[in-house]
């Protein structure tokens, strides 16, 4: 293998579009059902429990449109190269991470799903580089798995134990 070029990845524009038209479709089904299921549809009331399902599916338009702007997205999702990792991979990606900063390299597995873990040596300096909700995420992975930054394969157009290779390639030729 070539490791002297950049491992430039592109987003999976069609399996992104995908899912995010079934994100849109299931929240206009969510809604339609919620209109059919209340006996009095133009009398709508507001209450607790009318509230949560409708949250709900503002969540799923949200993410949806997320996902829909995002399969029009024609610059790289991530970057790695000799002097670290560009990731914009995912909603809590915080950008440049330049290889001094890392600790160590790994692939774990949640729910059958791998994923590549990036430990650092100060996680505070990359904890608030997003938005309020984006950091709770960042803040929830470092507490909970020892790290805020994870990089999934699911979305990228590359295999994971190649893209890992060529990251622990460039952070071992860093050191």
């Amino acid at each position: 293998m070539n490791y002297i070029d950049d491992q430039i990845v592109h987003y999976n524009r069609k399996k992104i579009f995908l899912y995010a038209l079934f994100m849109i479709i299931l929240s206009v089904f969510l809604i339609i059902m919620e209109l059919f299921m209340n006996e009095d549809s133009f009398n709508y009331t507001v209450s607790i429990s009318s509230i949560i399902p409708l949250f709900s599916i503002l969540i799923l338009i949200t993410i949806g449109f997320y996902f829909f702007k995002l399969s029009f997205k024609k610059e790289p999702a991530l970057t790695v190269n000799k002097v670290g990792i560009f990731d914009e991979s995912s909603w809590t990606s915080v950008g440049f991470i330049p290889w001094s900063d890392i600790k160590k390299i790994e692939i774990v597995e949640f729910y059958k799903v791998n994923f590549i873990k990036v430990s650092l040596y100060n996680t505070k300096k990359y904890l608030n580089k997003k938005s309020f909700f984006q950091n709770i995420f960042l803040f929830l992975n470092n507490k909970f798995y020892g790290s805020p930054i994870f990089i999934t394969p699911n979305f990228l157009l590359v295999n994971i134990d190649y893209l890992f290779e060529k990251m622990y390639y460039f952070h071992e030729k860093s050191k």
